[in-house]
Protein backbone atom coordinates (compact mmCIF):
# COMPACT_ATOMS: atom_id res chain seq x y z
CA UNK A 1 0.00 0.00 0.00
CA UNK A 2 1.17 3.53 -0.83
CA UNK A 3 2.69 5.36 2.19
CA UNK A 4 3.02 2.17 4.33
CA UNK A 5 6.51 1.63 5.87
CA UNK A 6 7.49 -2.04 6.38
CA UNK A 7 9.69 -2.54 9.47
CA UNK A 8 11.48 -5.87 10.09
CA UNK A 9 12.33 -6.68 13.74
CA UNK A 10 14.66 -9.55 14.71
CA UNK A 11 13.17 -12.24 16.94
CA UNK A 12 16.42 -13.12 18.77
CA UNK A 13 17.06 -10.80 21.73
CA UNK A 14 20.67 -10.04 22.65
CA UNK A 15 22.01 -10.86 19.20
CA UNK A 16 22.78 -8.44 16.51
CA UNK A 17 21.12 -9.12 13.24
CA UNK A 18 23.35 -10.63 10.60
CA UNK A 19 24.35 -8.08 8.00
CA UNK A 20 22.32 -8.31 4.84
CA UNK A 21 23.93 -8.06 1.42
CA UNK A 22 23.07 -4.89 -0.46
CA UNK A 23 20.36 -5.25 -3.08
CA UNK A 24 21.61 -5.76 -6.60
CA UNK A 25 21.94 -2.59 -8.64
CA UNK A 26 19.13 -1.98 -11.09
CA UNK A 27 20.33 -0.40 -14.32
CA UNK A 28 18.62 2.86 -15.23
CA UNK A 29 16.19 2.55 -18.13
CA UNK A 30 17.54 3.64 -21.48
CA UNK A 31 16.20 6.98 -22.66
CA UNK A 32 13.40 6.69 -25.15
CA UNK A 33 12.24 9.06 -27.83
CA UNK A 34 8.55 9.91 -27.40
CA UNK A 35 6.49 8.70 -30.31
CA UNK A 36 4.79 11.23 -32.53
CA UNK A 37 1.07 11.50 -31.84
CA UNK A 38 -1.02 9.39 -34.17
CA UNK A 39 -3.11 10.93 -36.89
CA UNK A 40 -6.66 11.49 -35.80
CA UNK A 41 -9.14 9.02 -37.23
CA UNK A 42 -12.35 10.52 -38.61
CA UNK A 43 -15.47 9.03 -37.09
CA UNK A 44 -18.19 10.32 -39.38
CA UNK A 45 -17.64 8.11 -42.43
CA UNK A 46 -20.19 5.32 -42.13
CA UNK A 47 -19.72 1.83 -43.62
CA UNK A 48 -22.56 2.53 -46.05
CA UNK A 49 -25.48 4.85 -46.31
CA UNK A 50 -28.57 3.16 -44.95
CA UNK A 51 -26.48 1.00 -42.59
CA UNK A 52 -26.00 1.73 -38.88
CA UNK A 53 -22.63 3.34 -38.18
CA UNK A 54 -20.00 1.20 -36.49
CA UNK A 55 -19.25 4.12 -34.16
CA UNK A 56 -22.44 5.81 -32.94
CA UNK A 57 -21.92 9.55 -32.88
CA UNK A 58 -20.45 10.10 -29.41
CA UNK A 59 -20.54 13.36 -27.53
CA UNK A 60 -17.49 15.51 -28.09
CA UNK A 61 -14.77 14.68 -25.57
CA UNK A 62 -12.84 17.92 -25.88
CA UNK A 63 -13.07 21.59 -25.03
CA UNK A 64 -13.47 23.54 -28.24
CA UNK A 65 -11.92 26.68 -26.77
CA UNK A 66 -8.74 24.73 -25.96
CA UNK A 67 -8.63 23.28 -29.46
CA UNK A 68 -9.02 26.70 -31.07
CA UNK A 69 -6.29 28.07 -28.82
CA UNK A 70 -3.96 25.55 -30.45
CA UNK A 71 -4.79 26.97 -33.87
CA UNK A 72 -3.97 30.56 -32.88
CA UNK A 73 -0.38 31.68 -33.18
CA UNK A 74 1.87 34.53 -34.15
CA UNK A 75 4.61 35.18 -36.65
CA UNK A 76 4.84 35.17 -40.43
CA UNK A 77 5.16 31.39 -40.94
CA UNK A 78 1.99 29.48 -41.86
CA UNK A 79 2.51 25.79 -41.05
CA UNK A 80 5.84 24.01 -40.70
CA UNK A 81 8.80 23.27 -42.97
CA UNK A 82 7.21 19.98 -44.11
CA UNK A 83 5.92 19.51 -47.65
CA UNK A 84 2.73 21.42 -48.44
CA UNK A 85 0.29 19.45 -50.59
CA UNK A 86 -2.33 22.22 -50.91
CA UNK A 87 -3.78 25.10 -48.96
CA UNK A 88 -6.85 27.32 -48.50
CA UNK A 89 -6.48 31.03 -47.79
CA UNK A 90 -9.07 33.23 -46.14
CA UNK A 91 -9.90 36.05 -48.60
CA UNK A 92 -9.27 38.56 -45.79
CA UNK A 93 -6.01 36.98 -44.62
CA UNK A 94 -7.24 36.00 -41.13
CA UNK A 95 -6.62 32.25 -41.30
CA UNK A 96 -5.34 29.47 -43.56
CA UNK A 97 -5.66 25.71 -43.81
CA UNK A 98 -2.59 23.82 -45.00
CA UNK A 99 -2.38 20.16 -45.99
CA UNK A 100 1.08 18.88 -45.03
CA UNK A 101 3.03 15.64 -44.67
CA UNK A 102 4.36 15.88 -41.11
CA UNK A 103 4.55 12.20 -40.08
CA UNK A 104 6.12 8.98 -41.28
CA UNK A 105 2.78 7.17 -41.45
CA UNK A 106 4.10 4.04 -43.17
CA UNK A 107 6.99 3.74 -40.66
CA UNK A 108 9.74 3.31 -43.24
CA UNK A 109 11.97 5.94 -41.67
CA UNK A 110 11.35 8.74 -44.17
CA UNK A 111 8.52 11.05 -45.14
CA UNK A 112 8.05 10.24 -48.81
CA UNK A 113 6.28 12.08 -51.61
CA UNK A 114 6.11 10.69 -55.15
CA UNK A 115 4.33 12.57 -57.94
CA UNK A 116 2.92 10.43 -60.73
CA UNK A 117 1.20 11.56 -63.93
CA UNK A 118 -2.29 11.92 -62.45
CA UNK A 119 -1.85 11.34 -58.72
CA UNK A 120 0.65 11.38 -55.86
CA UNK A 121 1.82 8.70 -53.45
CA UNK A 122 3.53 8.84 -50.08
CA UNK A 123 2.92 9.28 -46.37
CA UNK A 124 -0.58 10.34 -45.37
CA UNK A 125 -0.91 14.11 -44.95
CA UNK A 126 -3.19 15.97 -42.58
CA UNK A 127 -4.91 19.35 -42.61
CA UNK A 128 -3.99 22.09 -40.13
CA UNK A 129 -5.95 25.24 -39.29
CA UNK A 130 -3.68 28.23 -38.70
CA UNK A 131 -5.14 31.45 -37.26
CA UNK A 132 -2.51 34.15 -37.40
CA UNK A 133 0.66 32.07 -37.70
CA UNK A 134 2.40 28.97 -36.40
CA UNK A 135 1.94 25.20 -36.91
CA UNK A 136 -1.83 25.23 -36.33
CA UNK A 137 -4.46 22.79 -35.13
CA UNK A 138 -4.77 19.38 -36.77
CA UNK A 139 -8.13 18.74 -38.42
CA UNK A 140 -9.59 15.39 -39.35
CA UNK A 141 -11.54 16.77 -42.30
CA UNK A 142 -12.25 20.02 -44.12
CA UNK A 143 -15.97 19.74 -44.89
CA UNK A 144 -17.01 23.19 -46.10
CA UNK A 145 -15.75 26.80 -46.22
CA UNK A 146 -18.10 29.77 -46.50
CA UNK A 147 -17.56 32.09 -49.49
CA UNK A 148 -16.89 35.01 -47.14
CA UNK A 149 -14.32 33.08 -45.10
CA UNK A 150 -16.22 33.83 -41.89
CA UNK A 151 -17.27 30.21 -41.21
CA UNK A 152 -16.09 26.66 -41.80
CA UNK A 153 -17.26 23.14 -41.04
CA UNK A 154 -14.42 20.80 -40.05
CA UNK A 155 -13.78 17.55 -38.22
CA UNK A 156 -12.11 17.90 -34.80
CA UNK A 157 -11.61 15.06 -32.32
CA UNK A 158 -14.29 12.83 -33.78
CA UNK A 159 -16.92 15.55 -34.04
CA UNK A 160 -18.25 17.76 -36.82
CA UNK A 161 -17.74 21.38 -35.78
CA UNK A 162 -19.06 24.69 -37.12
CA UNK A 163 -16.37 27.33 -36.67
CA UNK A 164 -17.03 31.06 -36.56
CA UNK A 165 -13.60 32.12 -37.76
CA UNK A 166 -14.46 35.82 -37.60
CA UNK A 167 -15.11 35.58 -33.83
CA UNK A 168 -12.77 32.62 -33.19
CA UNK A 169 -15.52 30.51 -31.65
CA UNK A 170 -17.33 27.34 -32.64
CA UNK A 171 -20.01 24.77 -31.85
CA UNK A 172 -20.35 21.03 -32.31
CA UNK A 173 -23.13 19.96 -34.71
CA UNK A 174 -24.64 16.98 -32.86
CA UNK A 175 -25.21 13.97 -35.07
CA UNK A 176 -23.85 15.67 -38.20
CA UNK A 177 -22.86 13.20 -40.88
CA UNK A 178 -20.18 15.35 -42.46
CA UNK A 179 -21.98 16.45 -45.65
CA UNK A 180 -22.27 20.24 -45.42
CA UNK A 181 -22.32 23.33 -47.60
CA UNK A 182 -22.77 27.09 -47.40
CA UNK A 183 -25.12 29.19 -49.49
CA UNK A 184 -23.40 31.37 -52.13
CA UNK A 185 -23.95 34.51 -50.04
CA UNK A 186 -22.48 32.86 -46.94
CA UNK A 187 -25.54 33.46 -44.75
CA UNK A 188 -26.86 29.88 -44.55
CA UNK A 189 -25.35 26.50 -43.71
CA UNK A 190 -26.97 23.23 -44.80
CA UNK A 191 -25.75 20.00 -43.23
CA UNK A 192 -26.99 16.44 -42.99
CA UNK A 193 -27.93 14.51 -39.83
CA UNK A 194 -28.57 10.77 -39.66
CA UNK A 195 -30.79 10.08 -36.65
CA UNK A 196 -30.65 6.34 -37.46
CA UNK A 197 -30.19 4.05 -40.44
CA UNK A 198 -33.51 5.06 -42.03
CA UNK A 199 -34.06 8.61 -40.77
CA UNK A 200 -31.93 11.17 -42.60
CA UNK A 201 -32.47 14.92 -42.57
CA UNK A 202 -31.09 18.05 -44.18
CA UNK A 203 -30.88 21.00 -41.78
CA UNK A 204 -30.63 24.64 -42.81
CA UNK A 205 -29.03 26.91 -40.23
CA UNK A 206 -29.18 30.71 -40.40
CA UNK A 207 -25.70 31.68 -39.27
CA UNK A 208 -26.62 35.12 -37.91
CA UNK A 209 -29.24 33.77 -35.50
CA UNK A 210 -28.56 30.05 -35.19
CA UNK A 211 -32.18 29.25 -36.16
CA UNK A 212 -32.57 25.88 -37.91
CA UNK A 213 -35.13 24.31 -40.24
CA UNK A 214 -35.07 20.55 -40.87
CA UNK A 215 -36.38 18.52 -43.81
CA UNK A 216 -36.57 14.73 -44.06
CA UNK A 217 -34.62 13.01 -46.85
CA UNK A 218 -35.44 9.68 -48.54
CA UNK A 219 -34.50 6.65 -46.48
CA UNK A 220 -33.33 4.60 -49.48
CA UNK A 221 -30.41 5.30 -51.78
CA UNK A 222 -26.90 6.66 -51.44
CA UNK A 223 -26.80 10.41 -50.83
CA UNK A 224 -24.03 12.28 -52.56
CA UNK A 225 -23.96 15.34 -50.30
CA UNK A 226 -25.95 18.50 -49.71
CA UNK A 227 -25.25 21.50 -51.94
CA UNK A 228 -27.10 24.76 -51.19
CA UNK A 229 -27.42 26.77 -54.42
CA UNK A 230 -29.24 29.61 -52.70
CA UNK A 231 -30.76 30.28 -49.28
CA UNK A 232 -34.04 28.63 -50.29
CA UNK A 233 -32.94 25.67 -52.42
CA UNK A 234 -30.52 22.83 -51.72
CA UNK A 235 -29.80 20.00 -54.14
CA UNK A 236 -29.18 16.45 -52.90
CA UNK A 237 -27.79 13.97 -55.46
CA UNK A 238 -29.04 10.42 -54.81
CA UNK A 239 -28.01 7.10 -56.37
CA UNK A 240 -29.92 3.86 -56.01
CA UNK A 241 -26.82 1.69 -56.07
CA UNK A 242 -23.35 2.72 -54.93
CA UNK A 243 -20.55 1.40 -52.77
CA UNK A 244 -19.40 4.23 -50.48
CA UNK A 245 -16.18 2.32 -49.79
CA UNK A 246 -15.18 2.95 -53.40
CA UNK A 247 -15.62 6.72 -53.25
CA UNK A 248 -14.09 9.54 -51.32
CA UNK A 249 -16.36 12.20 -49.99
CA UNK A 250 -15.12 15.69 -50.88
CA UNK A 251 -14.20 16.35 -47.25
CA UNK A 252 -12.11 13.16 -47.11
CA UNK A 253 -10.40 13.80 -50.44
CA UNK A 254 -9.29 17.41 -49.93
CA UNK A 255 -6.19 16.49 -47.92
CA UNK A 256 -5.35 13.08 -49.33
CA UNK A 257 -2.94 11.54 -51.79
CA UNK A 258 -3.83 9.02 -54.47
CA UNK A 259 -6.59 9.07 -57.04
CA UNK A 260 -10.12 7.77 -57.40
CA UNK A 261 -11.71 6.99 -60.76
CA UNK A 262 -15.00 8.87 -60.80
CA UNK A 263 -15.80 7.89 -64.38
CA UNK A 264 -17.69 4.89 -63.01
CA UNK A 265 -19.81 6.95 -60.63
CA UNK A 266 -23.36 5.57 -60.71
CA UNK A 267 -26.17 7.57 -62.33
CA UNK A 268 -27.73 10.01 -59.92
CA UNK A 269 -31.02 11.85 -59.56
CA UNK A 270 -31.19 15.38 -58.22
CA UNK A 271 -33.58 16.14 -55.39
CA UNK A 272 -34.25 19.84 -54.85
CA UNK A 273 -35.16 20.60 -51.23
CA UNK A 274 -37.24 23.75 -50.79
CA UNK A 275 -36.80 24.78 -47.17
CA UNK A 276 -39.29 27.65 -47.48
CA UNK A 277 -42.23 25.45 -48.52
CA UNK A 278 -40.98 22.19 -46.94
CA UNK A 279 -41.20 20.26 -50.20
CA UNK A 280 -38.88 18.20 -52.41
CA UNK A 281 -38.94 18.70 -56.17
CA UNK A 282 -37.68 16.00 -58.52
CA UNK A 283 -38.06 16.65 -62.24
CA UNK A 284 -35.68 15.28 -64.90
CA UNK A 285 -36.34 18.37 -67.00
CA UNK A 286 -35.48 20.77 -64.17
CA UNK A 287 -32.05 22.35 -64.59
CA UNK A 288 -32.42 24.25 -61.32
CA UNK A 289 -34.81 26.55 -59.50
CA UNK A 290 -34.06 30.27 -59.71
CA UNK A 291 -35.74 31.71 -56.63
CA UNK A 292 -39.47 31.29 -57.31
CA UNK A 293 -38.84 30.52 -61.00
CA UNK A 294 -37.92 27.30 -62.80
CA UNK A 295 -35.19 26.81 -65.40
CA UNK A 296 -35.97 23.69 -67.45
CA UNK A 297 -34.62 21.81 -70.45
CA UNK A 298 -36.50 21.78 -73.73
CA UNK A 299 -35.98 19.62 -76.78
CA UNK A 300 -33.83 22.42 -78.14
CA UNK A 301 -32.37 24.74 -75.53
CA UNK A 302 -33.67 25.99 -72.20
CA UNK A 303 -36.79 27.68 -70.87
CA UNK A 304 -37.42 30.02 -67.95
CA UNK A 305 -40.92 29.50 -66.58
CA UNK A 306 -41.78 27.82 -69.89
CA UNK A 307 -40.46 30.64 -72.09
CA UNK A 308 -37.50 29.82 -74.37
CA UNK A 309 -34.29 31.66 -73.54
CA UNK A 310 -31.04 32.28 -75.40
CA UNK A 311 -30.62 32.27 -79.16
CA UNK A 312 -33.38 30.58 -81.15
CA UNK A 313 -30.90 28.95 -83.53
CA UNK A 314 -28.35 27.96 -80.91
CA UNK A 315 -27.55 24.25 -81.04
CA UNK A 316 -25.64 24.18 -77.75
CA UNK A 317 -26.39 26.63 -74.96
CA UNK A 318 -23.93 27.00 -72.08
CA UNK A 319 -25.02 28.17 -68.65
CA UNK A 320 -22.99 30.99 -67.14
CA UNK A 321 -25.02 31.63 -64.00
CA UNK A 322 -28.28 32.74 -62.44
CA UNK A 323 -29.31 35.47 -59.99
CA UNK A 324 -32.16 34.08 -57.83
CA UNK A 325 -33.50 37.38 -56.37
CA UNK A 326 -34.29 38.74 -59.84
CA UNK A 327 -34.70 35.41 -61.66
CA UNK A 328 -32.05 36.51 -64.16
CA UNK A 329 -30.42 33.78 -66.24
CA UNK A 330 -27.20 34.40 -68.20
CA UNK A 331 -26.23 32.02 -71.00
CA UNK A 332 -23.80 31.81 -73.88
CA UNK A 333 -24.24 30.12 -77.25
CA UNK A 334 -21.32 27.82 -77.92
CA UNK A 335 -21.85 28.27 -81.67
CA UNK A 336 -21.51 32.06 -81.32
CA UNK A 337 -19.48 32.72 -78.15
CA UNK A 338 -19.17 36.46 -78.83
CA UNK A 339 -22.69 37.07 -77.51
CA UNK A 340 -23.93 36.55 -73.96
CA UNK A 341 -27.71 36.28 -73.55
CA UNK A 342 -29.56 37.72 -70.56
CA UNK A 343 -33.09 36.62 -69.68
CA UNK A 344 -35.27 37.55 -66.72
CA UNK A 345 -39.01 37.23 -65.97
CA UNK A 346 -39.69 40.99 -66.11
CA UNK A 347 -36.89 42.19 -68.40
CA UNK A 348 -36.84 42.14 -72.19
CA UNK A 349 -34.12 39.69 -73.34
CA UNK A 350 -30.92 41.35 -74.47
CA UNK A 351 -27.29 40.50 -75.23
CA UNK A 352 -23.93 41.77 -74.06
CA UNK A 353 -20.57 41.11 -75.68
CA UNK A 354 -17.90 38.88 -74.26
CA UNK A 355 -16.53 35.35 -74.22
CA UNK A 356 -16.71 33.22 -71.06
CA UNK A 357 -14.68 30.07 -70.58
CA UNK A 358 -16.77 26.89 -70.51
CA UNK A 359 -17.06 25.28 -67.08
CA UNK A 360 -19.07 22.11 -67.88
CA UNK A 361 -20.77 22.32 -64.47
CA UNK A 362 -23.87 20.09 -64.26
CA UNK A 363 -25.86 22.83 -62.51
CA UNK A 364 -25.59 26.55 -63.22
CA UNK A 365 -23.85 28.47 -60.47
CA UNK A 366 -25.43 31.28 -58.48
CA UNK A 367 -24.13 34.77 -59.22
CA UNK A 368 -23.76 36.68 -55.92
CA UNK A 369 -24.37 40.13 -57.42
CA UNK A 370 -24.97 42.98 -57.37
CA UNK A 371 -23.48 43.07 -60.88
CA UNK A 372 -22.08 40.74 -63.49
CA UNK A 373 -19.12 41.62 -65.70
CA UNK A 374 -17.90 39.80 -68.79
CA UNK A 375 -14.16 39.18 -69.23
CA UNK A 376 -14.16 42.06 -71.72
CA UNK A 377 -15.34 44.44 -68.99
CA UNK A 378 -18.99 45.01 -69.93
CA UNK A 379 -21.12 44.97 -66.76
CA UNK A 380 -24.84 44.84 -65.99
CA UNK A 381 -26.87 45.31 -62.83
CA UNK A 382 -28.29 41.88 -61.95
CA UNK A 383 -31.46 43.36 -60.51
CA UNK A 384 -32.48 45.68 -63.36
CA UNK A 385 -30.33 44.50 -66.27
CA UNK A 386 -29.12 48.06 -66.82
CA UNK A 387 -25.47 48.70 -67.79
CA UNK A 388 -23.31 49.60 -64.82
CA UNK A 389 -19.72 50.30 -63.96
CA UNK A 390 -17.50 47.54 -62.63
CA UNK A 391 -17.33 47.57 -58.85
CA UNK A 392 -13.78 47.69 -57.58
CA UNK A 393 -13.14 45.11 -54.87
CA UNK A 394 -9.92 44.71 -52.89
CA UNK A 395 -7.73 41.82 -54.03
CA UNK A 396 -8.13 38.64 -52.01
CA UNK A 397 -5.30 37.67 -49.68
CA UNK A 398 -3.14 34.83 -50.95
CA UNK A 399 -0.41 32.55 -49.69
CA UNK A 400 3.08 32.14 -51.14
CA UNK A 401 6.11 30.09 -50.23
CA UNK A 402 9.80 30.70 -50.63
CA UNK A 403 10.93 27.08 -51.04
CA UNK A 404 10.96 25.75 -54.58
CA UNK A 405 10.78 22.04 -53.63
CA UNK A 406 7.26 22.11 -52.20
CA UNK A 407 8.38 22.55 -48.60
CA UNK A 408 6.72 24.97 -46.23
CA UNK A 409 6.10 27.11 -44.42
CA UNK A 410 3.80 29.46 -46.28
CA UNK A 411 3.41 33.18 -45.71
CA UNK A 412 0.96 35.87 -46.71
CA UNK A 413 1.88 37.70 -49.90
CA UNK A 414 2.49 41.40 -49.75
CA UNK A 415 -0.62 43.38 -50.79
CA UNK A 416 1.09 44.89 -53.84
CA UNK A 417 2.99 41.75 -54.87
CA UNK A 418 2.19 40.52 -58.40
CA UNK A 419 0.51 37.09 -58.63
CA UNK A 420 2.78 34.13 -59.42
Amino acid sequence: MRGLALIVVTACAGKAAAPQPPPPAVPAPAPTTPAAPALRAPRHVTPADGQPPSDPWPAASFTLADELATAIGTGDAIGTTDRVIRSIADPQGRWAIVCQQRRDTDHDGVIRFQQEAHFALGDRPAAYLVIGGGPGLELETVNAISPTGDHAVVGIDRAVVLLDLARRTGAVLPGAHGDAGFSPDGTQLVYRVDADATHRRAIRRTLATGAEVAHDLPAAGWLGGVVPFEARWTVVPIAEEADPAEWMRPYDAWCALGSRDHSLFPPVRFLWVDFDTQTIVEDPALVRPVGAHRLTRRKHGLALDGQPIGAARCKELDMIGVHPPSGMVITQCYDDPQQIYVNAPNVKPFTISGVVERTFEPIAKTLPGPSYCTPSGECIDLTTGAPTAASASPPAARLVRDAADGAGPLRWAEPDAPPP
